[in-house]
């Protein structure tokens, strides 16, 4: 399993953001030597890096370092990746939607981050869509709770006002397929 470099980026970003250089410095002396040495270097936004490695435990160890082991910290990690990619380089997405627009094209979107990985969207009505992940091997409450606070901001981005995103099913906790029921306005 793979991710996109975008997501290795705006990791980074939050990071320093939200914790400061001290936070910042702190968090790559926690890390493995090798991951800490990828973070400190240039990280190229398309590449492709594997996730595990380079995602879910730098992840994990912000998580614990600063949430006190919560996935509270992926969420807003999540929220961060869709503002820093969102605006950036495929700002297009935001711009030629709406709320309706991002939710169906999010698992467009979201596979261009995390391969292989197969998603699909279903509107419930006006305001309710479901976003389900079919398949993703290394799939976990990290990843999960990450990819919904990232479907929470995308929505925020195009005009929308989340009701809330909500992770109904979990492929983490042995379901099928994870879902995420977002509600918006």
């Amino acid at each position: 399993m793979e991710v996109k470099g975008a997501a290795l980026v705006s990791t980074n970003d939050f990071i320093k953001k939200k914790f400061g250089d001290d936070g910042y410095k702190k968090w790559l002396t926690e890390l493995p030597e090798n991951i800490a040495k990828m973070y400190s270097g240039p990280i190229w936004l398309s590449k492709w890096y594997p996730l595990k490695e380079s995602l879910i435990e730098p992840s994990q160890v912000m998580c614990d370092m600063f949430y006190k082991s919560d996935v509270k910290g992926a969420w807003e990690a999540g929220r961060h990746s869709a503002d820093f990619s969102l605006k950036g380089i495929y700002r297009i997405f935001v711009k030629m939607g709406s709320p309706q627009f991002i939710a169906q094209r999010a698992s467009v979107i979201l596979p261009l981050f995390y391969k292989p990985s197969k998603m699909s969207a279903e509107m419930l009505g006006n305001t309710t869509c479901s976003i389900k992940i079919h398949e993703f091997s290394d799939i976990c409450d990290i990843i999960e709770n990450r990819i919904g606070g990232w479907i929470e901001m995308a929505l925020e981005l195009s005009g929308g006002k989340s009701r809330g995103v909500e992770i109904t099913k979990s492929l983490t906790s042995g379901h099928e397929y994870t879902e995420f029921i977002v509600n918006f306005e």
